[in-house]
């Protein structure tokens, strides 16, 4: 290596034979260090370089007579092979961190078990409403329910075609599921389960009229979720598609559930009791002309009179009385359509299924099944 100076500044030059010498000195000590290595653990084979890191980890390395290449390694690579740990730990204090970690007990310490404040419980309060053929009217229609009821309705049931469609607007409606529990402030009253919502329901109201020798289209269609917004018109185009598939269905039968909430929060149950049974009160609800054209009204309106009455008969306190409202409710689409709540939100799950049995025998009784 030689210097040049000059009066501005210093000129290192590196000649080829300097280089030559570094270099042939740093692959001796390479060759050096492999063969005593070698010559010290020629028993040893790693299959993986996951093989070497374990070994290392658990200081199985050899180091019998391997005094030269432990000061080589440590004096080239900080590496003792008497601590094999060192060829990790002295590098990152991240590695350093996870090695201390591996040598410590990895048993957590327990923990205490979150505690889950119980529900704060909604009252819900058991009230019956029965009043005979009276409505509930919120138009200013006035309606002769006498004359309905003595009026002929312009369909039977006989055929063993489809001649009732039973469906759900409001598909995930649900209830509570048993006499002892109860809502609570976060309960959304809905469910996706069928087992529990409207759908639980429908298939009760479908076997009792099935077994009566009535033909029945069950539409299980959920029609409010994901989204509630714009749950009749997807039923409307559900109740369509039936009536083109099936033109022989005469009654068009939307069910829900009510729900009924007090101010302060609570819920109310309706409810009666019928041959020893805890059950939901029902209400038919009927749509008019007040806001939309519909055709149809009247004749939906006499179906609803007439199956109250029948029930009047059988079950004294099964009905609620008849919402009358100024809404279609997608009604418009037959002369034989209603909506049928079967119970409220503050119902048990029995309750609404004995409610939709009494009310399929209902139905039955009026057209002679």
């Amino acid at each position: 290596m030689k210097i040049h100076r000059n009066k501005h500044f210093n000129t290192i030059i590196i000649t080829k034979k300097s280089i030559l010498i570094f270099v042939c000195l740093i692959v001796l000590s390479i060759v050096i260090t492999v063969m005593v290595f070698k010559r010290n653990d020629t028993n040893t084979q790693y299959a993986s370089g996951d093989d070497f890191y374990s070994l290392l980890l658990s200081s199985q390395l050899h180091t019998d007579n391997s005094d030269f290449l432990s000061k080589i390694s440590e004096a080239l690579l900080g590496f003792d092979f008497d601590k094999p740990e060192t060829l990790l730990t002295n590098y990152t204090d991240t590695v350093k961190r996870n090695y201390d970690y591996l040598q410590k007990d990895m048993t957590l310490p327990e923990q205490a078990p979150v505690q889950t404040p119980a529900p704060t419980p909604v009252p819900v309060e058991d009230i019956t409403i029965a009043k005979g053929i009276s409505l509930s009217n919120s138009t200013n229609l006035n309606i002769d329910t006498n004359n309905l009821i003595n009026s002929s309705l312009g369909y039977t049931l006989e055929c063993n075609s489809p001649e009732v469609l039973i469906v759900h607007t409001h598909t995930t409606e649900s209830f509570t599921d048993n006499e002892q529990a109860k809502y609570t402030a976060t309960s959304s009253d809905r469910s996706t389960d069928e087992t529990k919502n409207m759908i639980a329901v429908g298939n009760i109201l479908a076997d009792v009229l099935t077994q009566r020798g009535i033909s029945v289209i069950h539409d299980t269609t959920v029609h409010d979720y994901p989204s509630y917004n714009g749950a009749y018109n997807r039923s409307k185009a559900t109740v369509l598609s039936n009536l083109e598939k099936y033109p022989s269905i005469k009654l068009v039968l939307d069910l829900h559930r009510d729900g009924i909430v007090r101010s302060d929060g609570t819920k109310v149950k309706v409810s009666c009791e019928i041959n020893g049974e805890k059950t939901a009160q029902c209400m038919f609800v009927v749509g008019t002309n007040v806001s939309l054209t519909h055709d149809n009204w009247q004749e939906n309106m006499k179906l609803a009179c007439k199956l109250q009455n029948k029930a009047n008969e059988l079950y004294p306190n099964l009905m609620r009385p008849i919402n009358v409202r100024e809404e279609r409710f997608n009604q418009q689409l037959s002369t034989g359509a209603i909506i049928i709540e079967v119970g409220s939100n503050g119902n048990t799950l029995n309750e609404a299924k004995n409610g939709a049995k009494y009310i399929g025998d209902v139905i039955a009784s009026l057209f002679g099944k």
